[in-house]
């Protein structure tokens, strides 16, 4: 298994910054369809994981939520 999951290829300096400002929507149904389940997209320095699985949805916001880095929006709601 690869140490980072699959992702479209994005810019050497944004990623994938200028495709989530035209249509984030397109680019989530893109990257789902095209590369699975588990997605890693950058956006400048920053890397995010997709998870599109509603299994791998609940085990990492559920029951492995303290091994996990969430968005500081999320951490408010626990």
């Amino acid at each position: 298994m690869p140490a980072t999951p699959p992702g479209p290829p994005g810019t050497w300096l944004g990623g994938h910054l200028a495709d989530f400002r035209r249509d984030r929507l397109d680019l989530f149904t893109r990257a789902a369809r095209d590369y699975g389940d588990v997605v890693a997209i950058r956006f400048a320095s920053r890397r995010i994981y997709l998870l599109n699985h509603p299994d791998t949805i609940e085990s990492v916001l559920v029951h492995q939520a303290k091994s996990f880095q969430k968005h500081f929006a999320l951490r408010l709601n626990s």
